[in-house]
């Protein structure tokens, strides 16, 4: 008796990432090279001929749609790119799909990583609220409660969006990648840049104020303000 081997293994769960059509004519004729050939183009509701029937029917920006790249003895490869979905994008291979090829995916991937996914990490965010709370109990009767509890109100918002952030918000832009504007190609960098200014702003207020309420010299200053002690 012998255990037949899986058809295809989940082997891959990319950060969202926004492919551009440099990076799916790169794979295209990287694959074709290895004798992998584009066998299917496919969304939820249609199977497209071609990337220029998909840009017709779907527009420019793709939100969900899978390419399937079928080698004769190796086995498949499919490539699901998905943008409001909590689990995200996913790649699966046949078991018999070389390493290097699948080396070749994540690196694509992993090149085109939305900045946002470095900045909402869920266990950071998770630990961040324990922080806050902690802040809050312990400078309960000082002004920098109110710090930390500014703080803490991001962090229970923040935290799901960091779980969708991992993984959701893939896209395909079937724009080269030189064609796209400035603000398009960077947007993600400089609004990351802006949210990380504000939250370092937040954390900077609260570090002040702990410094104000632990310092000798302002406590000396409240001591004068509440008059000698009975």
């Amino acid at each position: 008796m012998k255990k037949l081997p899986p058809a295809r293994e989940l082997t891959y769960k990319p950060f969202a990432a926004k492919l551009f059509r440099d990076d799916i004519d790169s794979l295209i004729a990287d694959f074709g090279e290895r004798d992998y050939k584009l066998t299917k183009i496919k969304d939820s509701e249609y199977l497209f001929d071609s990337l220029a029937e998909l840009e017709e029917k779907r527009g420019k920006v793709i939100s969900q749609v899978k390419f399937e790249f079928t080698h004769v003895k190796e086995g498949q490869i499919e490539i699901e790119i998905r943008r409001w979905n909590l689990t995200g994008s996913t790649v699966y291979f046949d078991y018999r799909v070389p390493e290097d090829l699948r080396s070749l995916v994540r690196r694509v991937f992993e090149a085109r990583r939305r900045p946002y996914t470095r900045v909402f990490v869920p266990r950071i965010w998770a630990v961040a609220w324990v922080v806050s709370v902690l802040g809050q109990i312990v400078f309960w009767k000082t002004d920098s409660r109110i710090a930390w509890q500014y703080f803490g109100y991001s962090c229970p918002i923040l935290f799901p969006f960091s779980l969708w952030a991992q993984g959701g918000g893939s896209l395909l832009d079937l724009r080269h990648r030189h064609d796209a504007s400035f603000w398009e190609r960077n947007k993600d960098a400089i609004l990351s840049n802006v949210i990380v200014g504000i939250l370092c702003g937040v954390a900077g207020f609260a570090a002040a104020k702990l410094w104000d309420n632990s310092s000798p010299a302002n406590n000396e200053k409240a001591a004068v303000a509440a008059g000698p002690t009975k």
